[in-house]
């Protein structure tokens, strides 16, 4: 016979010879440590604060020793109860499974031990026959523990790893053992190898290092599967690539540890010689086997990261679609509210203010008139941007101011691109509304924010502060003009503002002083905004705009210095007026005649005999009359024009009434 037969006749009958010289146990300072003290509660902090100091030190690091390299995350605790153990995807059963295949021998050996310390007699003396139910195993483990003690001659840091050991096992059978039941065969084999932790002949022996880090790697794995696998997790997270592999590593790595607990035991239970003997021919090589444990649970640990990692940057990306949607949520609240702000306050500076109305009384200009402004070189610097965007119109009453300012906006006569927004005020003086500058720069506004509406910005902290007052506050809607005038974003506006005589004598003051603040201010860099301003002549008005005239000099047309075109300008009006009547050819020659020869006409003057004219040429077709009415004299002033005289009498006494 070879010396290799006997060594396997020798190593099967090791493997068949039991042993009942169980360890010895003593009282000791374990079961004060744990004792009642350690509940199901395992990883709960306020438990462990008022457990001895042992016992808290066991607390700071994980059950059974030094983390390993790469920790498993744990993502997420499941509810106690919550999941019932699909026993074809058990990982433990799968694990032995594999042994009962791979090691049938062993797992026979283990088997019968198990059974022997579990107190049940198999049927007909084959442990197959009579396998162990998880609540047969838990009440072992459960048993081992309660009866495990130890002696105060340990050492301190191996009477706390044992400590933490016991509290990993107690964890598992008051809480993970409804989730993970199956786990119960790991748990069995570390109770049942307790007291190799403190027995020193293991101490010298190569599988100590298996004994102390295997209970945590169990504690681990458990409560790892409970956040992979659980209910919440979807399909596709479940069935992933790398979940796949992870499964089928953590089930060899499971078959690894209950391949070490089970030679452990099965070797420690037999006698004395025969362990020598096995040891002494390395039939098992216990760095060999906790090496293969240690390389499968850093395959676990690589493929948790990468899992761990894909679970952080789906996270993210949910978090930040969240939060986007979030933001664009708040963004559209914010933006409708700015909405309806922006509405709001160009309806306050719109409320009670009819500028449209108050250009519309005025009549349209005759074609060919007003060319004493619109081909003056004053004018035409001015609307091509040459010089400051200031232009003060002058001229005499009755000269067609109102008449020019109607036909700059209706007809667009100031613009020189489509883009170019202009505003209107027509001051009138009578009533308080029409001599206000408030109600002015009211209408500017509304006109400006119609057809420029992102310049509504520039009212959103004027309207928080004042809301609808702001159309009465003229510091703040100047305000607003100024930083229009200088937004580069702005399109050219030109604003028109005729008669400004009229306007009430402090806000015209005021007005003046603004204008010319805002062009010294925006001298160096062209202005968005422009002014047409109309006035007569008067001292007071030309005192107002001294400091104006003085800063920037030329910005003035005085319109009292062309009266000869401004007469010929009239004569086109008197032409088109009488052509309007529709007299006999003898009466409209002579009366053209008669209203051109008048030295000191104006528009005015025009207006005012036109008026009386019409009414006399209805009254001559029936009383046949007119001519001899223009043999009387006409009223040659515009105080004669507006007073009752005995030339507009002689004409009312011949109605026919």
């Amino acid at each position: 016979m070879g010396l290799r037969d006997k060594l396997r006749r020798v190593k099967d009958s090791l493997r068949r010879e039991p042993n009942n010289n169980k360890p010895l146990q003593t009282p000791g300072v374990v079961k004060q440590l744990v004792g009642s003290t350690i509940t199901s509660a395992y990883t709960s902090t306020s438990a462990l604060t008022s457990a001895p100091e042992p016992l808290r030190n066991a607390a700071n690091i994980t059950a059974g020793g030094k983390l390993p390299i790469n920790p498993v995350p744990i993502v997420q605790n499941k509810s106690l109860g919550a999941i019932q153990s699909n026993e074809l995807n058990d990982l433990w059963l799968q694990a032995v499974d594999t042994l009962k295949s791979q090691e049938p021998d062993l797992m026979e050996d283990y088997s019968r031990i198990l059974l022997d310390e579990a107190n049940i007699n198999p049927v007909g003396g084959i442990t197959q026959n009579a396998p162990i139910s998880n609540d047969a195993l838990v009440q072992l483990t459960k048993a081992k523990l309660d009866n495990f003690t130890t002696t105060y001659s340990r050492s301190g840091n191996m009477i706390e790893k044992v400590v933490k050991v016991v509290m990993a096992a107690n964890n598992f059978i008051g809480s993970t053992l409804q989730s993970e039941p199956h786990a119960a065969i790991a748990w069995a084999g570390v109770s049942m190898f307790l007291p190799l932790l403190i027995n020193p002949i293991t101490e010298k022996a190569g599988r100590r290092e298996g004994l102390d880090k295997i209970p945590p790697l169990i504690d681990r794995y458990a409560l790892l599967e409970s956040s992979l696998w659980n209910s919440t997790s979807s399909e596709e997270q479940r069935s992933s690539t790398v979940k796949l592999r992870l499964r089928s590593t953590m089930a060899k790595l499971y078959a690894s540890i209950l391949l070490y607990e089970a030679r452990v035991i099965v070797q420690l239970r037999g006698k004395p010689v025969t362990r020598y003997i096995r040891d002494a021919l390395k039939l098992n090589d216990w760095a060999s086997m906790f090496k293969e444990i240690t390389e499968l649970d850093q395959q676990c640990g690589d493929m948790i990261d990468a899992i761990d990692r894909d679970l952080n940057r789906k996270v993210t990306q949910e978090q930040q679609t969240l939060l986007t949607n979030a933001s664009n949520k708040f963004n559209e609240a914010q933006a409708l509210q700015r909405a309806k702000d922006h509405q709001d306050c160009l309806q306050s500076f719109r409320t009670g203010n009819l500028y449209e109305l108050q250009k519309s009384r005025n009549p349209n200009r005759i074609p060919g008139t007003c060319k004493w402004v619109l081909e003056h070189s004053t004018f035409i610097d001015w609307k091509q941007g040459n010089g400051p965007g200031i232009l003060w119109i002058s001229a005499d009453p009755g000269y067609g101011k109102t008449v020019l300012s109607k036909a700059l906006v209706d007809e667009c006569l100031v613009a020189t691109d489509q883009n170019t927004t202009i505003c209107y005020f027509f001051f009138k003086d009578i009533s308080k509304e029409q001599r206000s500058l408030t109600k002015a720069l009211a209408a500017l506004l509304h006109q400006i924010f119609s057809s420029q509406n992102h310049l509504l910005a520039y009212t959103e902290s004027s309207w928080a502060k004042n809301n609808a007052e702001i159309a009465n506050l003229a510091d703040e809607m100047w305000d607003i003009i100024t930083k229009i005038s200088m937004d580069p974003k702005s399109g050219n506006i030109i604003c028109i503002l005729d008669a400004l005589d009229e306007c009430e004598a402090a806000g015209r003051t005021y007005f003046l002083k603004q204008l010319q603040t805002l062009y010294k201010t925006t001298a160096s860099s062209k202005s968005k905004v422009k002014f047409l301003i109309t006035s007569r002549p008067y001292y007071e008005i030309e005192e107002d705009f001294k400091s104006l005239t003085d800063t920037f000099p030329g910005i003035r047309l005085a319109g009292e210095d062309t009266t000869a075109i401004i007469k010929q300008e009239i004569n086109l009006v008197i032409d088109a007026e009488v052509n309007k009547l529709k007299l006999p050819s003898k009466a409209d020659t002579r009366l053209r005649t008669r209203l051109k020869d008048i030295e000191h006409r104006t528009y005015l003057w025009l207006y005012l005999i036109l008026d009386t004219i019409r009414f006399r040429a209805q009254a001559s077709k029936r009383s046949k009359t007119f001519e001899k009415i223009l043999d009387e004299p006409l009223p040659a002033t515009i105080d004669e024009a507006k007073k009752p005289s005995s030339y507009s009498i002689s004409w009312l006494g011949q109605r026919d009434l």
